[in-house]
């Protein structure tokens, strides 16, 4: 069995209401300081969609409730079939669901405007899928990343803003406070890194 069938079966499929709370908690701690729309705006990529709760959220949230986002179409990707399947049985708005590894994006460079990155970066080859996020990332698109706030984790932020100080600012690292405690940062492409 692979590793994400174990989480699509046994854990990640009971996230829902988690997932969803940090989502909340995290979008309002950046609508502090940035026009969610400047985010959430034309070609957004999800790398590690899992079940498609950060689309669902999206779509409820800012397509339907609030009504302010227009121009947004997220590419939902997740290497595990099984995962991309319970996505399509939610017949989600303004997602297109691609079956690929986080590490060998098959998309052509700088073509999205934002890259999200929930509860994954963990299960990235560290090099190649944040190489691959710089590639795919437009100049002045953003990067978002969460993580859970795990001791084991603490070396992973610590790589990643070594890893993007050069080309990034660094707009907002954040924790959020929940059920699970989520350590994020916000990133934003100024050149070449």
């Amino acid at each position: 069995m692979c590793v994400g069938s174990i989480f699509s079966n046994k854990v990640y499929g009971s996230w829902g209401v988690i997932q969803r709370e940090k989502y909340e908690k995290t979008f309002h701690e950046l609508e502090k300081l940035v026009d969610i729309r400047k985010i959430l705006s034309g070609l957004v990529l999800d790398v590690g969609a899992g079940f498609g709760y950060f689309e669902e959220f999206i779509s409820e949230v800012y397509l339907k409730n609030r009504g302010h986002i227009k121009n947004i179409k997220i590419i939902a990707i997740d290497k595990d079939r099984e995962m991309l399947d319970n996505c399509l049985s939610k017949n989600l708005l303004q997602a297109n669901l691609v079956q690929a590894d986080g590490n060998a994006l098959p998309f052509r460079d700088e073509i999205f405007n934002c890259v999200v990155c929930f509860d994954t970066a963990h299960l990235l080859n560290f090099r190649e899928g944040f190489n691959e996020v710089v590639r795919v990332l437009k100049n002045g698109g953003y990067f978002l990343i969460t993580e859970p706030h795990i001791e084991k984790y603490d070396f992973i932020f610590d790589e990643i803003k070594n890893y993007f100080n050069l080309g990034f600012s660094l707009i907002k690292e954040f924790v959020i406070e929940g059920r699970e405690k989520e350590h994020g940062l916000l990133f934003r492409k100024i050149g070449k890194s």
